[in-house]
């Protein structure tokens, strides 16, 4: 009998094990995975220094590939640059160090029939059991999407030295399919992420179109690209609630370890780990931990999922606005928003003024969406 089975070696359930064997190294635990390797190469995970209590960043700085003290972002109307940390992670160095930790306890090249409750069910009708299964293996099925967030990225070399604080959003560029930016990442002088990102309501993406996007801003930028080291390149769906829960004990996309808005997953997918290991160490009681860490996940969210709606009814030439007012506002407001902690104040500052859409149709998002008391309770 393990104490804890991870149906999944990805991010989320990678972290629990880790901070589980952290907290309580006795513990017994299993992750299993389908994968014949325990690597990938085709991620970069970012995340907001504000987003983590600075406790746990200490805990996690060894695995950060690159911080920055400030960022900037660049609209038509105005460039900010920001005094607030940002953290970048290279998916194949993540796993290359958390193997070092996990290692006795991985299980790869093996297919998962079913998760329940305490078992996990391989081929051959072969069953494990524990007192807590994790399933983290992704949604079974798709909840409803409002859109889509897509991106292409180079990870380069230039052959000159480029400006060493990161673009998170540079919508000076051509508004087609939906709301567009690219964002850029210098992890070196001469060697940077470019990503070509942009939020649409179908989910094709033209590699060969982004990619020509990509060259066509590192020209206007009077950058040269001497290599291209690593592409990368994914379609996020952008959903209207919370992903409903299939199993009693979710991780991941399925568990909600993410925020709705922007898609950043590592802050939330390190929180719950932490927290979990904490309460497994104080021996409190699992299954209630789970259950309210869950339901504050939800309450703390459902702003995000209103905003998404407002954000795919505006006219597709003017989604950009609401992004433009919003770095506007006071860093504190900006540092809550990406942590998932929205105050009354905060959301009374972002829906302030005019919104790029009739007032007819922003009430109508309101209405659809009916979570107006679940998102106001509580905050303050």
């Amino acid at each position: 009998m393990y104490d804890f089975i991870f149906a999944g070696a990805g991010l989320a359930n990678t972290l629990i094990a880790y901070e589980i064997k952290k907290a309580r190294p006795q513990s017994k635990i299993l992750m299993i995975d389908q994968r014949k390797e325990f690597k990938s190469n085709s991620h970069t995970w970012s995340f907001h220094l504000g987003d983590l209590p600075a406790e746990s960043f200490e805990s996690i700085a060894p695995f950060v590939d690159c911080r920055w003290e400030k960022y900037s972002v660049n609209f038509p109307s105005y460039t900010r640059t920001l005094d607030l940390g940002y953290c970048s992670i290279h998916s194949h160095n993540f796993y290359e160090k958390m193997l070092t930790h996990v290692k006795d306890s991985l299980q790869l090249d093996t297919r998962i029939v079913s998760v329940s409750k305490n078992t996990v069910t391989l081929q051959n009708d072969y069953k494990l059991q524990a007192k807590y299964v994790f399933d983290g293996r992704g949604p079974q099925k798709q909840n409803k999407s409002l859109g889509y967030q897509k991106f292409v990225g180079f990870d380069v070399t230039l052959k000159s030295p480029t400006p060493q604080i990161p673009m998170i959003m540079d919508n000076c560029c051509l508004q087609s399919d939906g709301f567009r930016f690219f964002y850029t990442l210098p992890w070196s002088e001469k060697t940077m992420l470019i990503e070509n990102t942009y939020y649409s309501t179908n989910p094709k993406l033209s590699l060969e179109k982004e990619r020509q996007l990509l060259y066509e801003y590192v020209q206007q930028k009077g950058w040269e690209i001497q290599k291209i080291n690593r592409q990368e390149s994914g379609v996020l769906p952008i959903i209207a609630r919370y992903p409903s829960q299939e199993n009693l004990f979710a991780s991941g996309w399925k568990a909600g370890f993410f925020h709705p808005t922007t898609g950043y997953s590592f802050p939330v997918a390190y929180k719950f780990a932490r927290e979990l290991a904490a309460a497994w160490n104080n021996d409190e009681n699992i299954e209630k931990f789970y259950a309210n860490w869950v339901q504050k996940n939800k309450r703390n969210k459902s702003f995000f999922f209103l905003l998404n709606r407002l954000l795919f009814k505006a006219p597709p030439q003017q989604r950009y606005r609401i992004l433009e007012k919003f770095y506007k506002l006071p860093p504190d407001t900006i540092s809550r928003f990406y942590r998932g902690e929205i105050m009354k104040r905060d959301i009374a500052r972002i829906f302030s003024g005019r919104p790029p859409m009739s007032i007819s149709k922003a009430m109508k998002c309101f209405f659809e969406h009916m979570i107006i008391k679940p998102f106001m309770k509580g905050a303050s």
